[in-house]
Order: structure tokens, then C-alpha cells, then sequence
């Protein structure tokens, strides 16, 4: 099997290069999944499906471009696959693919990694089984020791029917190290996992249907916070639009955005079971998970309009990637938000391909542009795999990008922050000094489940200070006790053990 390549012209003075990737034609073809690697060259990774719109992938493959999109190496994917691929550059410069695939289990699905080099060497491809019920994968992120986290919804399909959230850790080789279960039912699924560099933490989040629910539409966000060793520190429902008023992000095309100052942006849509023109919304939720500001785009009658990627500019400013579902066009859009959330701009960027379906956007290592991944239709029966490259310079205003490289905590962590005695029972000692300037702070205990179980307000100043936290009513078990600023955002986080009196 090979690609076919071709380079289509610019429209517009925005979209510098455009290309598009297709198999024989019995194969429909898609980028899932694209990374940035050191070198500033962008990975991607292909599905072929047998037709547009299945889901059903039978092989793919990965392809790592130069920034002018000139294919640099290709290497075809070895295990059979069955869904989308996944992407991530580890710290070293390599890369690994990840994904779900078929008949490896009694269930019918196990996963597969490759590991390559980023001058295209393949190091190893291997299937690996993280739970004996069907599998189907979510993503991973890469960590600083040269391995990764994934995250996987199994469902058992035997006896009681019962579905968990995985999160796993791999070493460099891919060996699975660790699992951490989350016991989420069949009404709900993990969709998204991220990390936010200015914290440190991770964020698992998708749709929940709330008790009762009579239709598919009826669906709330569900939020889980988790540290790197996989410990809960935060969850929450969130019904952004209000009780009642449903909401859902899909992992497809929708996006978990990490910002910043340690908070995050939910792109998804307002779901409804009678009407096709469900307005995209936006959601930006703080370091602790509260909603900050909701934004919905209504697009004209007859129209479906999506939010897919988004990035965040030097300003704090939001470029979010917008295409039109319904009826399909050969245009997208970059829709730029205030970091208050207001509509500044829609920047319409016009494209060679006939209909364009565009998921996946990261800026290019300059700052300077971003690249653009998804399908292009040629028809009913021909879908190949796209990727862009915008300029950024072109458009209105002075638009730069946030660096992808990782940022710092914008606050310095405190000098002192301990809890003794740890375990405790019926009180514990928080001994703590604050960061030069800070004037005043709160301690918050939170349970397993994310729930506040205590709140403390602490004084600031240069010197050192004790509290006592009652514990008394409280249940036995691991609590996260958080030293918040003044303005709410997280400075550090101690895990506290209460035994029982």
C-alpha cells in the first residue's frame, strides 16, 4: 500500500499551503492526531477506514512533515486498528503512537503502541491489554521520564455491565507500570486527558447523563483532576448553561485546552434532540475547576457549526479552530476570543478542497503560524487526509502565539508548607510561610471525591504561621490539603491521611 500526495494551492493570502493524503480508493482516509517535534517538523498520524464516516479503521500510519509540509519519512502502522491514533513527543524527541485494536482479546480490543525515532526509526511495536473487558483508548500524554500516561474506558460486556476510566502509566519501553481505576458508569465517558504545564496536573474530562435522563441529548460535563501518580484531587459535574440545559464535547473533533495560569478551555456544543443547529460553546474553567465565563456561537438557521482545536495567544487571548458541519463548504474559520471571553474577530480562511472537516491545530515552533489537521471530501465516497499551514502574520491585528513549549508556574511555591501529625485524627497542624508579597491565603481539605470538606483562611506576611484543622466528623481516608493565594489559584497541594479516633 501507498500515499498519494498532492499540494493544493493557497486561497487567500491567510492559508499558505495546503495538502491533502489518500490511499486506494476503497479507503477513506483521516488525520487523527497530529504532534509538534523539537526540530519544529510536525507527526501525524493517518487512519484508513473502508468507508468516510465508520469509524472503523483497518491499518494507518505516520508520516513526519517539514514545516513547509514536505514529507520527511513515512512508517506504516504494523498492529490492525480499530479507531483513531493517538500522538505524543517525549521529552528525548521520539515519538509514540498509541490505539486501540482488534481482536487481540476474548472482548474483541486491546491496544497497540510504535515507538519511533524522529528520523523515522522504528523502534517497537507491541500490543499491550490493560483490562480483561473491551478497551477503547482516549489519548496519552508524554512524561519526563521518557514514558506516557494513557487513559482507556473498559467496559465489561459479561455479568454486570459496568464501565471504568483508566489511567496508566508506561515506562520508556512501554511497559505498563501502574493502573489507576475510576469507576465511572455506562452513562458517562472519559473523552479528553491533558496536562497543564503551569500546575502540573492532569485533567480527564467528558459527558455524564444525569439519573433519570430519557434521551441521548440529556448530558452534563464531568471533570476529574488527577496528580501525575494518578491520586484524585478534584471532581466535579458542571452544567455550564445551567441545570437542565445539556451540554457534550466529543473526543473526536472537540478539545481540553491547558492555559497559562493553570486553568482550562472545554470546547463542545449545546446538545438538543430536535434541532441540527446546536450553537459550539466554550467553557473556561479556572485551576480548581470553576466555571469562569461560557461562550456560544448561534449560527444562522440551516447551518451546523463546530468548534474543534484551539490555542491560546501571548496576550491570553483564545484562536479557536471553527468549521461549518452542515451543509459542508470548503471553508473553515479561526474565531478569536478575549481572555473575558468576547467574539473579537472570525478570521475566514478558504480552502482547494470542496469540503473541508478540519479537527486538529497546534502552532508551529515560531509562534509565528499554526498547522491545521482533519479530512477533505472530495465526494460522497472519496475522504482524504488534510493539513495546513496558516500564517498568522497575515491576520488582522498582532497576533502571537504562546510558545508550545512548556511554561512555569506563575507563582512561586511557598517556602514552608507542612502537616503533622500525618496520619492524624481528630486535629492536624499545617506549619507554613507564604511567598514574599502574598498578603493573604486559604487552606481547602478536599475528600476523594473532589468534595470541600474544610476552609481555612490563613495570613499572609514574610514570617512563618501554624492553624490547627479540625478533623473531627470527617471520614477516614486520604484528603488533599491545598494552599490557595488570595485570588484562588493553587500554590501547593499535601495529601493528609485521617485515621479514625
Amino acid at each position: 500500500m501507498s500515499f498519494w500526495v498532492a499540494f493544493l494551492p493557497a486561497h487567500g493570502q491567510r492559508l499558505t499551503r495546503e495538502r491533502i493524503f489518500a490511499t486506494p480508493s476503497k479507503y477513506s482516509t483521516t488525520v487523527t492526531s497530529i504532534t509538534l517535534g523539537r526540530e519544529g517538523n510536525l507527526c501525524i498520524a493517518l487512519n484508513h477506514g473502508i468507508t468516510p464516516g465508520s469509524g472503523q479503521s483497518v491499518t494507518g500510519g505516520y508520516q513526519l512533515l517539514a514545516p513547509q509540509l514536505d514529507t520527511l519519512w513515512t512508517i506504516f502502522k504494523l498492529l490492525p486498528g480499530l479507531g483513531r491514533n493517538f500522538l505524543c513527543t517525549l521529552p528525548s524527541g521520539e515519538f509514540v503512537g498509541s490505539a486501540s485494536i482488534a481482536n487481540t482479546t476474548p472482548s474483541g480490543r486491546g491496544q497497540s503502541f510504535e515507538k519511533f525515532t524522529s528520523s523515522g526509526r522504528l523502534y517497537w511495536s507491541r500490543p499491550a491489554f490493560i483490562h480483561p473487558a473491551q478497551e477503547a483508548f482516549v489519548g496519552t500524554i508524554a512524561t519526563a521520564d521518557n514514558g506516557w500516561l494513557g487513559v482507556i474506558l473498559a467496559t465489561q460486556i459479561t455479568g454486570l455491565v459496568r464501565q471504568q476510566c483508566i489511567l496508566f502509566k508506561t515506562d520508556s519501553a512501554g511497559q505498563v507500570r501502574w493502573q489507576r481505576p475510576y469507576g465511572w458508569s455506562l452513562a458517562e465517558d472519559v473523552l479528553h486527558i491533558q496536562r497543564n504545564p503551569a500546575t502540573g496536573r492532569i485533567l480527564l474530562a467528558g459527558n455524564i447523563q444525569p439519573v433519570g435522563a430519557t434521551n441521548g441529548a440529556d448530558k452534563e460535563y464531568k471533570l476529574l483532576l488527577v496528580n501525575e501518580r494518578g491520586d484524585s484531587i478534584r471532581g466535579r459535574r458542571l452544567a455550564p448553561l445551567g441545570a437542565g440545559v445539556n451540554v457534550r464535547t466529543q473526543q473526536g473533533w472537540e478539545k481540553l485546552l491547558p492555559l497559562r495560569d493553570g486553568g482550562w478551555l472545554l470546547t463542545g456544543v449545546r446538545d438538543s434532540a430536535t434541532t441540527t443547529n446546536d450553537p459550539p460553546l466554550l467553557v473556561r474553567l479556572d485551576s480548581l475547576l470553576h466555571p469562569r465565563w461560557t461562550a456560544l456561537r448561534r449560527p444562522p438557521a440551516g447551518q451546523q457549526l463546530r468548534y474543534a482545536d484551539a490555542c491560546e495567544l501571548t496576550d491570553g487571548s483564545l484562536l479557536v479552530l471553527a468549521w461549518q458541519v452542515f451543509p459542508a463548504t470548503n471553508s473553515f474559520a479561526l474565531h478569536r476570543y478575549s481572555a473575558t471571553g468576547q467574539l473579537l474577530a472570525v478570521l475566514p480562511l478558504v480552502s482547494a478542497c470542496p469540503q473541508v472537516h478540519p479537527a486538529r491545530l497546534t502552532p508551529t515552533l515560531d509562534g509565528r503560524g499554526v498547522f491545521i489537521a482533519g479530512s477533505c471530501d472530495q465526494s460522497p465516497t472519496d475522504r482524504r487526509g488534510y493539513v495546513a499551514l496558516v500564517d498568522l502574520q497575515s491576520l488582522p491585528g498582532a497576533v502571537v502565539l504562546s510558545a508550545p513549549q512548556p511554561t512555569q508556574p506563575a507563582t512561586t511555591a511557598p517556602l514552608t508548607f507542612e502537616l503533622f501529625p500525618n496520619p492524624a485524627s481528630t486535629t492536624a497542624t499545617v506549619r507554613y510561610q507564604l511567598p514574599a508579597g502574598t498578603t493573604a491565603a486559604a487552606l481547602h481539605l478536599y475528600d476523594a471525591t473532589g468534595r470541600l470538606a474544610r476552609r481555612l483562611t490563613l495570613r499572609g506576611g514574610s514570617g512563618g504561621a501554624e492553624v490547627t484543622v479540625p478533623l473531627a466528623g470527617l471520614a477516614p481516608g486520604l484528603y488533599a490539603a491545598t494552599l490557595l493565594a488570595a485570588d484562588g489559584r493553587p500554590l501547593a497541594t499535601r495529601r493528609l491521611a485521617v485515621a479514625a479516633p
